[in-house]
């Protein structure tokens, strides 16, 4: 994957900004760890590609994309960090499941960054199989972008 530039901001800007940015938190779930690991290895890719020290990146594992909401809101209290990336997986089943967790976690996310004006990266795969998530393994990647891309929004207007 390319590493974009937002608009407004040159490549050195942006990684003068990432290189001073304090801690990113990384949320990944357990569940799927085929498809987890290679999530968290694209977001750690992306943000040590656009500067961030590795010793600002902090992995944290969550047991399922159930629990993420929370997490992000525990580590934006405890840890105070520039964006949150919150990645896991969620695969369609024959019940109902499927839709309440996948509803729970992207609303939950969406009023934990609303709450506390933190971004939080959406890399939360629901996907029919684990086919369709394998194939999406650099989701991390993009997620970590649009959390980052975020936080230079929040800085470009003043917040």
């Amino acid at each position: 994957m390319k590493t974009r530039v937002p608009e407004g901001w040159t490549r050195e800007e942006m990684t003068l900004e990432a290189q001073n940015l304090g801690p990113v938190v990384i949320l990944f779930t357990q569940w799927y760890p085929e498809v987890m690991e290679p999530m968290l290895a694209s977001a750690q890719r992306y943000l040590l590609d656009v500067g961030v020290p590795p010793s600002q990146i902090r992995a944290l594992h969550v047991p399922g994309s159930f629990e993420l909401p929370l997490a992000a809101a525990q580590s934006i209290a405890g840890v105070d960090p520039a964006f949150v990336v919150a990645l896991g997986c969620v695969v369609k089943g024959g019940t109902p499941h499927f839709d309440y967790v996948c509803s729970a976690v992207s609303q939950g996310l969406m009023d934990v960054q609303l709450k506390y004006r933190t971004p939080v990266g959406f890399g939360v795969l629901t996907v029919d199989n684990l086919e369709q998530a394998r194939e999406r393994k650099d989701k991390g990647f993009e997620a970590a972008q649009a959390a980052f891309f975020m936080h230079l929004f929040s800085r470009r207007i003043g917040i």
